[in-house]
């Protein structure tokens, strides 16, 4: 019997995300890497994987749904963006939970502080987000934690995607091609 901690690799909790961008009709492939443009991509992943199927994500949905355990028992997803704002990662199941657990001080810290001063910037609140961040940084280095395939290989969430442009040739958003899992090297 194996009682080491990474025993069960079917219930898991976080996976690392890297976003990539192919212009229309084009063969070039590149990783985008601004916070601003991450966080756009992120926020197309979370809510699509927070919301109620649709006809348009329901393939990225299943694809994911297939490799990580915890999303299949109980379909909640958080973001947590590391501190260059390029390491994201997607944090499922009852984790994602523990997350919102983590971060209930920082709102109440924020909350007391406007009521006292007027401002939500306090001692306090400031102390409760490093805490928070503290505590979600020693969760995601807990390797035992995180999507591995059935080889136990750590695996990494691709996701590509198309800027699209109007009429100006002005940046509008970006639009979701195809997904995938690869091992992390």
């Amino acid at each position: 019997m194996n009682l080491s901690p990474c025993s069960n690799i079917n219930f898991n909790g976080y996976i690392p995300v890297r976003y990539y961008a192919k212009e229309q009709g084009g063969e070039t492939v590149y990783r985008i890497t601004s916070r601003e443009n991450v966080k756009k991509c992120q926020s197309y992943v979370v809510r699509n994987l927070n919301r109620t199927l649709k006809e348009q994500n329901e393939g990225f949905v299943d694809m994911y749904k297939a490799m990580d355990k915890d999303y299949q028992k109980h379909p909640a997803v958080r973001s947590y963006y590391g501190k260059n704002g390029c390491d994201v990662f997607l944090v499922t199941g009852y984790d994602a939970d523990r997350i919102d657990e983590m971060a209930k001080p920082i709102g109440i810290a924020k909350g007391d502080a406007k009521s006292k001063t007027g401002k939500a910037r306090s001692y306090e609140s400031r102390n409760a987000s490093r805490n928070f961040f503290s505590n979600v940084e020693s969760y995601l280095k807990n390797q035992c934690r995180r999507i591995k395939n059935n080889n136990g290989e750590k695996l990494v969430l691709n996701v590509l995607f198309e800027p699209t442009y109007n009429k100006k040739n002005e940046f509008k958003k970006f639009k979701y091609l195809a997904a995938n899992f690869t091992c992390e090297k």
